[in-house]
């Protein structure tokens, strides 16, 4: 029988107080589990942005490809200009990269667009690019994604392929090549002319003339017409030709190149020679004395 207070030995009071200690954290370990798994919750997995978009801000309209495998073509024009990019894109949660470079080089730099997103519907996002985040537009998903983003597949001029939108563009992608070829014409002209005394060249030597500051031969023909295996395309005018820039009193007016049925390089006549059918949807690219481009009705 024992008598007063009884004490266990040391060694066995150490061993109850360290499992009651254990047995006290594992209490509280599994309650942190269960809070932790009740505040969690599941990550939802990234719907698939993947697919034919086309949206308008103001008067550009936007198209853009989105392939299943990661390849994209972006697009953006208006009734006056073209341009596209290609490249390869990755999604996340609230943005697409963008990893492009011109739509039809195979080669160059390449340049990383980021942007933002946010689905208004199942089939309908609001974006803006990081660059400019103050312009939005509205797309939506008007077709199903393509296997891969290539310009092949892409429709021919003045196709109407449902689902294709604002990416039909062949025809006024060739009408910005020729307005962009035209627009070192005539940037070569002012050079020429700073050179010569404001003196434009003669016209059966104004090809010669301008190459040295124009230094690509493809520039002289216009897209069109090399898409059909053609050269030339552009006649320089030979109403001004010889004359001097600062004796012809509207420069912005004066016609200096201008596309035209006869086909070679080097050709020259008066604006008489103007296309009488245009190349590009219903406009004639000419160029201007004073340096500027223009695509006119017809």
């Amino acid at each position: 029988m024992l008598k007063g207070n009884y004490l266990p030995p040391a060694g066995q009071r150490l061993k109850t107080l360290a499992l009651q200690h254990c047995q006290r954290n594992i209490q509280l370990v599994g309650i942190f589990l269960i809070l932790v798994g009740c505040s969690i919750k599941p990550i939802k997995p990234l719907a698939p942005i993947a697919g034919i978009w086309n949206g308008q801000s103001g008067e550009t309209k936007l198209g853009l490809w989105l392939a299943k495998d990661g390849t994209f073509i972006l697009g953006a024009g208006n009734s006056f200009a073209f341009g596209a990019l290609q490249g390869t894109y990755k999604q996340a949660s609230d943005t697409i990269t963008l990893n492009s470079h011109i739509l039809g080089e195979s080669s160059g730099p390449f340049t990383t667009y980021v942007m933002h997103y946010q689905w208004t519907g199942p089939d309908a996002i609001s974006t803006f690019f990081e660059q400019d985040p103050t312009q939005t537009t509205k797309m939506t998903r008007d077709a199903p994604a393509p296997a891969t983003a290539s310009v092949s597949l892409l429709p021919p001029p003045n196709k109407d392929v449902p689902g294709t939108g604002t990416l039909n563009y062949s025809e006024r992608q060739l009408s910005v090549t020729c307005l962009s070829n035209l627009k070192e014409l005539a940037m070569g002209s002012l050079m020429y002319a700073q050179d010569w005394n404001e003196m434009l060249p003669q016209p059966d030597v104004w090809h010669d003339a301008f190459m040295p500051y124009v230094k690509r031969e493809e520039t002289f023909t216009c897209a069109a017409v090399a898409n059909k295996g053609g050269s030339g395309g552009y006649a320089y005018n030979s109403e001004i030709a010889g004359m001097r820039t600062n004796a012809i009193g509207d420069p912005a007016a004066a016609m200096l190149i201008f596309e035209t049925e006869t086909l070679g390089l080097g050709v020259y006549g008066p604006s008489s020679m103007m296309l009488a059918k245009p190349r590009h949807d219903g406009k004639v690219n000419v160029a201007y004395v004073d340096g500027h481009v223009n695509a006119q009705l017809r």
